[in-house]
């Protein structure tokens, strides 16, 4: 079990624990919803990210919008980065 503390929107602390017991297994449709809510997630919120004034200066030039240290992917930076999974995953 492991615990986190977060802090939401609001500014709130929020804590929760990773249950997740050894006997727990996924099967191919568990993986496939989980990837589809992890994608909506990626295209929906902004992320806050502590990165250099460099670091910030390439995800806008990908195409993310930028506003202070908030970041959002948009939907074509969402959809460049997962044709690159795709065409990685076509490798192996």
């Amino acid at each position: 079990m492991l615990l986190e503390t977060i802090e939401n929107e609001r500014g709130q602390k929020v804590s929760f624990k990773w249950l997740v017991p050894q006997c727990v297994k996924f099967d191919e449709e568990d993986i496939k919803k989980i990837v589809q809510a992890s994608i909506r997630i990626f295209r929906n919120v902004e992320w806050t990210i502590d990165g250099t004034d460099e670091f910030m200066e390439l995800l806008r030039n990908f195409g993310c919008e930028i506003k202070g240290k908030k970041v959002k992917f948009t939907d074509k930076v969402v959809d460049i980065t997962l044709d690159r999974i795709n065409k990685e995953k076509e490798k192996i």
